[in-house]
Protein backbone atom coordinates (compact mmCIF):
# COMPACT_ATOMS: atom_id res chain seq x y z
CA UNK A 1 0.00 0.00 0.00
CA UNK A 2 2.69 2.50 1.00
CA UNK A 3 4.78 1.63 -2.04
CA UNK A 4 1.80 2.23 -4.32
CA UNK A 5 1.14 5.62 -2.74
CA UNK A 6 4.79 6.53 -3.07
CA UNK A 7 4.77 5.48 -6.73
CA UNK A 8 1.61 7.51 -7.39
CA UNK A 9 3.28 10.58 -5.82
CA UNK A 10 6.41 10.08 -7.94
CA UNK A 11 4.33 9.78 -11.11
CA UNK A 12 2.34 12.89 -10.17
CA UNK A 13 5.52 14.89 -9.54
CA UNK A 14 7.12 13.69 -12.78
CA UNK A 15 3.98 14.53 -14.73
CA UNK A 16 3.64 18.00 -13.24
CA UNK A 17 7.28 18.78 -14.02
CA UNK A 18 6.91 17.39 -17.54
CA UNK A 19 3.81 19.48 -18.19
CA UNK A 20 5.55 22.65 -17.03
CA UNK A 21 8.66 21.86 -19.10
CA UNK A 22 6.63 21.12 -22.24
CA UNK A 23 4.57 24.30 -21.92
CA UNK A 24 7.69 26.36 -21.24
CA UNK A 25 9.52 24.84 -24.19
CA UNK A 26 6.55 25.46 -26.46
CA UNK A 27 6.56 29.13 -25.46
CA UNK A 28 10.30 29.55 -25.95
CA UNK A 29 10.62 27.50 -29.14
CA UNK A 30 7.29 28.62 -30.63
CA UNK A 31 6.50 24.99 -31.45
CA UNK A 32 2.75 24.81 -32.14
CA UNK A 33 2.35 21.01 -32.24
CA UNK A 34 4.96 18.80 -30.55
CA UNK A 35 5.36 20.52 -27.18
CA UNK A 36 1.62 21.07 -26.56
CA UNK A 37 1.01 17.41 -27.39
CA UNK A 38 3.62 16.41 -24.81
CA UNK A 39 2.02 18.74 -22.27
CA UNK A 40 -1.36 17.06 -22.82
CA UNK A 41 0.21 13.62 -22.41
CA UNK A 42 1.90 14.63 -19.15
CA UNK A 43 -1.32 16.26 -17.93
CA UNK A 44 -3.39 13.12 -18.52
CA UNK A 45 -0.70 11.06 -16.78
CA UNK A 46 -0.97 13.45 -13.82
CA UNK A 47 -4.77 13.04 -13.75
CA UNK A 48 -4.44 9.23 -13.89
CA UNK A 49 -1.93 9.20 -11.01
CA UNK A 50 -4.11 11.54 -8.95
CA UNK A 51 -7.17 9.32 -9.39
CA UNK A 52 -5.09 6.24 -8.60
CA UNK A 53 -3.79 7.89 -5.42
CA UNK A 54 -7.31 8.87 -4.33
CA UNK A 55 -8.55 5.33 -4.92
CA UNK A 56 -5.70 3.92 -2.85
CA UNK A 57 -6.49 6.31 -0.01
CA UNK A 58 -10.18 5.40 -0.09
CA UNK A 59 -9.41 1.68 0.03
CA UNK A 60 -7.21 2.03 3.11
Amino acid sequence: MQQSLRLANVIRGWSAAGTAAAVGSAAVLHDPIIMPAQAVLFFFTYIFATQWQERLLQDS
